[in-house]
């Protein structure tokens, strides 16, 4: 029975010593493919040490680096993250170093700053650390071209967009002016119609007026006529004029 518990556990043993040589192998494979550029190839090699319950503070380090090679640098920050934690005050230092890395990669030079900060306050006697926080102080204070061409770039959209306000403004200026000008026009178009229509009506009594003046002056006439005919009436029933008595 005793015999039987011991093989168990040799076999455990052996099987976790060669599970962790599985994924130190894979580390190691991962970290060989890296510095051959070889990216792909070594992220598979890093995952496949971690499903294998490998340290995954060194893996999450090599995932880092792999990450910041990739230029995905807010992934990079992350996996350096996790080995802040780590009992190993140099790999802590190190991971520090690199977030400021991945930082400056992705323009945050204040955030930068602090972290190789940080990274020197751990390991202050190393060199690359002060080197680069000296890069991240001056661009810090000096931004690159292209944040200041990006700057620029703000300002022109800004711009454009101010001349493209003051054309709508324009444009609709413009617009109620034609507007007011057609109103002006309608309105003047609708006193000439009345005007007109006051003309006629005004021509209309005058024609009026003129046809009974003509009847007027037809009665008048008439009358007169009436009273010349009664006189030649009258003069041929008078008495004729005597002649001489011879």
């Amino acid at each position: 029975m005793i015999s039987r518990y011991i093989t168990i556990i040799l076999l455990f043993c052996l099987t976790a010593v060669s599970a962790q040589a599985n994924w130190r192998a894979k580390a190691r494979a991962g970290e060989k493919l890296f510095a051959e550029g070889q990216y792909e190839e070594a992220l598979i090699n890093y995952l496949e040490a971690l499903e294998d319950e490998g340290d995954s503070t060194l893996i999450a380090f090599g995932l880092g680096n792999i990450f910041q090679a990739l230029e995905k640098f807010d992934e990079a920050g992350g996996f350096y993250q996790t080995t802040l934690g780590s009992s190993d005050s140099l790999l802590s230092a190190d991971a520090l170093y690199n977030i400021g890395n991945a930082l400056v990669g992705g323009q945050k030079y204040k955030e930068a700053l602090e972290a190789y900060k940080a990274a020197l306050r751990i390991n202050p006697g190393q060199a690359d650390y002060l080197h680069n926080l000296e890069i991240a102080q001056h661009l810090v204070e000096n931004p690159p071209e292209q944040q200041q061409q990006q700057g620029d770039k703000s300002d022109e959209d800004q711009e454009q967009n101010e001349q493209e306000q003051e054309q709508e403004q324009q444009d609709q200026q413009q617009q109620d002016q034609q507007e007011q000008e057609q109103q002006k026009q309608q309105k003047e178009q609708q006193e000439d119609q009345e005007q007109e229509q006051q003309q006629e009506q005004q021509q209309a009594q005058s024609d009026s007026m003129s046809v009974e003046d003509a009847e007027r002056l037809l009665n008048a006439l008439q009358i007169d006529e009436k009273q010349v005919q009664e006189n030649l009436k009258k003069q041929q029933t008078g008495e004729a004029p005597r002649g001489k008595d011879w």
